[in-house]
């Protein structure tokens, strides 16, 4: 589980990081994918939540079920 305070797509940080405005391409004509998502396809489902204590709430609410 983890938690994430950056709640933009992975394409807008990629977008933000490489410096490309609203280009749906990178520098080598390379397209970026656009899955909604705010991580990698692979980590995507494992961000339950956007702070620290919501993440240790949903944490005890999981233990507490067990």
């Amino acid at each position: 589980m983890a938690y994430s305070a950056d709640l933009r797509t992975l394409k807008e940080k990629t977008q933000s990081i490489l410096g490309l405005g609203d280009s749906h391409c990178d520098a080598l004509g390379i397209t970026i994918e656009d899955f909604g998502l705010t991580h990698n396809l692979m980590f995507s489902h494992t961000v339950i939540a956007e702070n620290f204590e919501a993440c240790l709430k949903y944490l005890r609410m999981k233990i507490n079920a067990i």
